[in-house]
């Protein structure tokens, strides 16, 4: 068993969580009352509800974000752990009954974490994905400190592992190596793109993200999914602010196609 593994994972399911207004709707919905944290901190009501509905009630609060599985990068080699490593992992912490802490407004509660929803958080943080030794030292160049484990983080990305795309991840750590800017930040709008949109080679995605500038300055309306538009709205201050999201996304993009000018990418 991997002591350091392990309080990683206990420390990432006690973090505090906030209930947003929408979340604490459909908590109070389910679980009856007008307080969600009074269902929450029962875990008797919890334990009334079958493994599939404590598994998405609850994956409004404990669904892992890309900085949750930051700092596993340091405790994490990188070829990752077996896959019944971290099954033993999460039936550690379900016989241990971790607890959380989440907060509404201006008041919290503690609540006891079902085994279900323990062992989707384990499953979600992909501990068992291995970063591809060629890519270890183009990432190690992206940057240094915290900053270097996220792009480690984003490499480990099931993404990066099916359909051809770990040549592609490859090719794309060559352009930044050379590139300008916040390369970490770069390599993140390419995950989400690429896990949305599932290029097929480089020039492939060059082509996606000339149609998207194309598309804004036309004005044809976002040519995103929602699902992109949910994982991209995370890196700015408001997610209901689709004019932010689409400077976002238009920055990212003329970054990358500037940077593939430079390397010799596009002419």
């Amino acid at each position: 068993m991997d002591q350091a593994l392990l309080d990683q994972i206990r420390i990432s399911l006690q973090t505090v969580r906030e209930l947003d207004t929408r979340s604490a709707a459909k908590i109070c919905a389910r679980l009856g009352g007008t307080q969600p944290l009074e269902g929450l901190a029962s875990r008797a009501t919890l334990e009334h509800l079958e493994d599939w509905e404590q598994e998405g009630l609850l994956s409004l609060i404990f669904t892992p974000a890309e900085a949750d599985r930051v700092p596993f990068e340091a405790v994490l080699p990188p070829e990752g752990v077996p896959g019944e490593m971290t099954r033993l992992l999460a039936s550690r912490l379900v016989a241990e009954g971790v607890t959380a802490t989440v907060r509404h407004g201006l008041e919290e509660t503690r609540m006891w974490v079902p085994p279900v929803v323990i062992e989707r958080w384990v499953r979600l943080l992909h501990l068992d994905c291995a970063i591809a030794g060629a890519a270890l030292e183009p990432l190690a160049g992206l940057a240094e400190g915290e900053l270097r484990l996220r792009a480690f983080s984003l490499a480990r990305q099931p993404v990066w592992h099916r359909d051809g795309n770990g040549d592609l991840l490859l090719e794309l750590l060559g352009v930044m190596s050379g590139a300008s800017g916040e390369k970490v930040d770069k390599l993140e709008f390419l995950t989400a793109f690429v896990n949305t949109y599932r290029p097929q080679s480089l020039a492939h995605l060059v082509q996606e993200l000339v149609n998207l500038v194309e598309s804004y300055r036309a004005e044809e309306g976002p040519i995103f999914n929602q699902r992109l538009e949910d994982a991209q709205a995370l890196h700015i201050p408001s997610q209901q602010c689709g004019e932010q999201v689409k400077a976002y996304r238009l920055a990212m993009s003329h970054a990358l196609l500037k940077d593939l000018r430079v390397v010799g990418v596009i002419p």
